[in-house]
């Protein structure tokens, strides 16, 4: 039995392509390790290339309020060994590197600004998928900087700790005076990057992101108080038409209000 879906029209925005070239990333000259030592791996994509990811920040980050964020992974194909590994880069090359994506991106459904989008005015990121891992592998290996099957770079993880770490960095992202509120999603590959940074055991998001706020002095040395929700598994399609007639009587976009009401 399909699923359905019914959500109505939004509008698309346009996000901006920013590099993951904070203090903490592999830079395509250098290729320096970190000296953090919650971050052991290099930070790139499959060739090599650095990752990126997309942003629209909102005109309503007042410091009396909470902050709202969407940070949201996106999905794509997932390699396990050199057969798969090559496939994926022979079929979707997007999805290994950055050499090819645009500068900026439309996006709808939860980044939509339209007042039907529970989450029109949230600060916006779209984090680009080019580690062919779901976002969370961080190998050993990669810490000498040696590639799978002599080919290729597979450091999601890594990836993802930079993505914090420059947002932290330019944005002072973790460490607003009146708070932040979260969420985090994906699709696909995504969501389970997304998930797999909720339910971190070693290293929880919050302290994550107090290393950061910490390191850069910001908030005082003190990361801000956060909520986080995880939202999944493609909300990025909710303004797609349903397959037929039907569906939830409330629509989707009443559900995900619902999950931000929570916050």
């Amino acid at each position: 039995i399909p699923l359905v879906l019914t959500a109505k029209a939004t509008t698309k925005v346009t996000l901006t392509k920013e590099y993951v070239d904070g203090d903490w990333a592999m830079m395509p000259a250098g290729s320096e390790l970190t000296n953090n030592p919650k971050m052991k791996e290099y930070v790139a994509c499959m060739d090599g290339s650095l990752p990126a990811y997309y942003v629209k920040m909102s005109e309503n980050n007042e410091e009396s309020v909470p902050r709202k964020w969407l940070i949201y992974f996106q999905g794509g194909a997932v390699c396990f060994d050199e057969e798969s590994c090559d496939a994926l880069v022979q079929d979707f090359p997007q999805q290994a590197s950055t050499s090819r994506w645009t500068d900026t991106i439309d996006l709808g459904g939860v980044f939509s600004d339209s007042p039907d989008n529970a989450m029109a005015d949230y600060n916006k990121v779209f984090f680009g998928y080019c580690s062919g891992d779901s976002h969370i592998s961080s190998k050993d290996n990669l810490g000498n900087q040696q590639k799978f099957f002599d080919k290729y770079y597979m450091n999601g993880y890594g990836n993802t700790y930079a993505l914090f770490d420059k947002l932290t960095k330019k944005y002072g992202f973790g460490a607003h005076p009146a708070g932040e509120e979260i969420v985090l999603g994906g699709e696909g590959a995504g969501a389970i990057g997304a998930m797999f940074m909720l339910e971190l055991d070693d290293l929880p998001f919050t302290d994550l992101l107090q290393d950061q706020v910490g390191r850069y002095g910001l908030n005082g040395g003190n990361v801000a108080d956060i909520n986080v929700l995880g939202l999944f598994d493609s909300p990025v399609e909710l303004d797609q038409a349903p397959y037929f007639d039907g569906g939830w009587p409330e629509g989707l976009n009443n559900r995900i209000q619902s999950l931000v009401d929570l916050l």
